[in-house]
């Protein structure tokens, strides 16, 4: 299991190193959105800085952007950056933009750190829904 998923107040970290599989990529996905401090979550920060090595397809991204619809129902106030220099990874990430979340790509941890705090709260769309 070359990954691990690290939760902080709002948000997790998911750390990708040496070769990683598709099915472990959509594995911790399910683990993020099964978990449940999902619907307080506010950010995940994807770090592939220290990946050797994917299969992560087209495919795969398809099966985690299932997961990330489906756990829309509970919480779509979140962000998702990439930290990391894969080119393959971006580009697929950048051609497929999983809905309902936009993804972003950054090349530091600071980068994607700082861009986040400069970021407005997004608004819970499931509170604004039964007032």
């Amino acid at each position: 299991m070359p990954y691990q998923n690290h939760w902080e107040p709002h948000g997790v970290v998911k750390r990708m190193w040496g070769f990683v599989s598709a099915a472990e990529f959509v594995r911790s996905t399910e683990e993020i959105a099964a978990d449940p401090r999902f619907d307080d979550l506010r950010f995940v920060i994807v770090d592939v800085s220290e990946m050797q090595g994917h299969d992560i397809d087209e495919l795969a991204l398809e099966k985690v952007a299932v997961i990330r619809i489906g756990s829309s129902l509970t919480n779509r106030s979140f962000r998702v950056v990439v930290v990391g220099s894969d080119r393959q990874l971006q580009d697929l990430i950048d051609a497929s933009q999983l809905p309902p979340h936009q993804t972003l790509a950054f090349a530091s941890m600071t980068d994607a750190r700082d861009w986040l705090t400069k970021q407005p709260a997004l608004r819970d769309w499931n509170e604004s829904r039964f007032r």
